[in-house]
């Protein structure tokens, strides 16, 4: 295991052209402007597209001043949240304290900023599974209702698609506390049936 796999405690949940997508609705020429000099994309030990500590405080810095846009900073936030698998709120916390996401930003990429920036935020390795849920409306309810094909236990509800989605986090996050799940099944996509 290399050592940005070993020290990656953050990492992407979209691609590298929904990444940018995300990015390119920050409301601020600057962000723009900067966006290809400080965003930087590697592909991990299993070929996935992460991005590099110094990118994540970039993004995380823009989160927390907007440069003096309160909608940028929004558009920011909403940008790392959809981005990372651990949200600006989880972020915040561990580097504001510390004033170290400003200065990662600018430091010479020959230190060793992977394993600082796991030191700061707490840095173990933390495994990651991609799950594709099912979410449907009930009727009754008004509730959104999702469930892991093929996963035993791995359903939840909530009022809202983003209250769902937490809450089938904390539910698949419990059941692999048990271990690797024994799949019953695995989802191949939807199909449109026309019955006349």
């Amino acid at each position: 295991m290399n050592d940005q796999a070993r020290n990656r405690v953050i990492s992407m949940r979209v691609s590298s052209r929904e990444a940018a997508e995300e990015i390119s609705r920050i409301p601020h020429q600057g962000c723009q402007n900067a966006f290809g000099t400080r965003w930087h994309i590697y592909r991990d030990e299993n070929g996935r597209e992460q991005v590099r500590a110094q990118s994540i405080c970039w993004l995380y810095c823009w989160a927390v001043t907007g440069m003096g846009s309160s909608r940028a900073q929004e558009a920011a936030r909403q940008a790392f949240d959809n981005i990372f698998d651990r949200s600006y709120d989880w972020l915040h916390p561990r580097l504001m304290p510390s004033g170290k996401a400003e200065k990662l930003r600018y430091r010479p990429e020959s230190s060793d900023i992977e394993r600082e920036f796991a030191d700061i935020v707490g840095g173990q390795l933390i495994p990651m599974h991609t799950y594709t849920a099912i979410v449907e409306r009930c009727r009754d309810t008004g509730l959104y209702v999702g469930y892991v094909p093929g996963f035993p236990g791995a359903h939840s509800q909530g009022d809202t698609i983003e209250e769902l989605n937490e809450n089938l986090r904390e539910v698949i996050a419990m059941l692999l506390d048990d271990g690797e799940p024994m799949m019953e099944g695995e989802y191949v996509g939807t199909q449109t049936v026309v019955v006349a």
